[in-house]
């Protein structure tokens, strides 16, 4: 499959038309006409267009994976399910420098190792 399958299959599985998706996208119908013909092939700033239209990642535009989900959507859902003291330190963690980052996992390893002794 490459990307302009990948594009085509998307159109049919969520049944809509090339005009609905270059009204969506602001991209021309004729380019995607191009793109089914074999004419021409998407630039990179439609597969950017395409991917925040269907909400996908370009990397699954460009059969670079099989997994449509971007990346940022799996973190925000991988947040959703941390306990509220999880999502603390999670955000106070992020705001640290490198240094304290260091400190704070081995604080947490001696911890962990302290209770499993």
């Amino acid at each position: 499959m490459n990307t302009v399958e990948r594009i085509l299959n998307l159109i049919t599985e969520r049944g809509i038309t090339q005009k609905t998706l270059s009204n969506g996208t602001g991209i021309t119908t004729g380019n995607i006409t191009d793109w089914k013909s074999g004419k021409a092939n998407p630039s990179y700033g439609a597969i950017v267009k395409i991917a925040k239209y269907f909400d996908v990642s370009e990397e699954y535009l460009q059969c670079k994976t099989d997994d449509p989900i971007p990346l940022n959507d799996k973190v925000v859902r991988a947040e959703q399910h941390l306990s509220p003291m999880e999502q603390k330190m999670l955000k106070m963690f992020d705001k640290a420098d490198d240094k304290d980052k260091d400190m704070i996992i081995a604080m947490i390893e001696a911890a962990v190792k302290g209770k499993n002794q």
